[in-house]
């Protein structure tokens, strides 16, 4: 059984499974997301703030911070049949070498069989699929779906270099994995990291520029990457527009002065989709979209406690 996490919502991610008779495989693609992002639709029950509020690795258990915490792990392994919870991660485990590397192979082997396009940002594959269904476009062999893998792999276990030699590929795709790749690693970045980061803001790509946005924002260089979001919240298409303002939602008080543009996204949002109509009706294009765009920038006025 393959499982497939990506967007829910306003809420990005992307994740693989693997399930046979006994044992679980994960791979996380984002792990420097954790489980538990806000998320407006399920912030309306109460749990989820029980959860935000007593969310302390000091005080937390193992399986309680492993859902609650920051971050994820690259990959998971559980023995479902003795741990049905899934609370004991064997992937360091000796004894279970074996069974990892061979779902690890099989999820491998599955994403290339089906020409898993999760990978392509949602802006670049609703581009491609335009003159096409996702499936021809995925059997065409047009796009280097290996490549696009190989730089997501990177994600959170691969060093500065690969990163910088990913966001001066010549493949927009690997392009934003490897932006995506400085915003979820640790440390400061290096002159060569931050210049090509710069660089990458003039990207032809708006997946490319925000992301680029993101990592350079998040390790405190928001003078030069906050304009480059907030001008994507004025982009035509709201699958860039939902990506920008998520990004800003996350950032929080590094975002601050992003507080007028939300307010005016926020307001084309409304324009579209009315407030009062209940999200639970689900409307074609951009309709939807503009519900989750104002998700996110509900969310980000709430935390920095402005009026829409």
């Amino acid at each position: 059984v393959y499982g497939h996490r990506d967007r829910v919502d306003e809420v990005r991610d992307l994740a693989r499974s693997v399930r046979d008779g006994d044992y679980l495989y994960i791979r996380n693609y984002m792990p420097h997301l954790g489980y538990n992002q806000t998320t407006a639709w399920p912030d309306l029950g109460e749990i989820r703030h029980e959860f935000y509020r007593l969310t302390d690795r000091a005080k937390m258990t193992d399986a309680q911070w492993h859902f609650a915490g920051p971050t994820r792990p690259l990959e998971e392994l559980y023995d479902c049949r003795k741990d049905p919870r899934n609370l004991n991660n064997l992937v360091k485990s000796a004894d279970h070498k074996k069974v990892l590397a061979r779902l690890r192979k099989e999820h491998l082997r599955h994403l290339t069989k089906t020409r898993d396009l999760g990978f392509i940002p949602e802006y670049e594959a609703w581009m491609a699929f335009q003159e096409s269904s996702g499936w021809e476009v995925g059997q065409s062999g047009k796009i280097d779906l290996k490549a696009v893998r190989k730089a997501a792999s990177a994600v959170g276990s691969g060093k500065e270099k690969a990163f910088f030699a990913n966001l001066r590929s010549e493949n927009e795709l690997v392009r934003y994995w490897g932006a995506i790749g400085f915003a979820g690693m640790k440390g400061n970045l290096g002159e060569k990291a931050e210049g090509a980061l710069l660089e990458a803001l003039k990207d032809s790509s708006p997946s490319v520029r925000i992301e680029a946005a993101n990592a350079l924002a998040l390790k405190g260089k928001t003078a030069p990457s906050l304009p480059v979001l907030i001008k994507e919240l004025e982009h035509k298409n709201l699958i860039v527009v939902t990506h920008a303002a998520r990004t800003i939602e996350l950032l929080g008080s590094k975002a601050a002065k992003a507080v007028p543009a939300m307010q005016a996204c926020l307001k084309r949002a409304y324009e579209i989709r009315p407030p009062d109509l209940s999200p639970v009706i689900v409307l074609p294009g951009d309709e939807d979209m503009a519900m989750f765009v104002g998700f996110s920038c509900q969310a980000f006025l709430a935390k920095m406690k402005r009026k829409p």
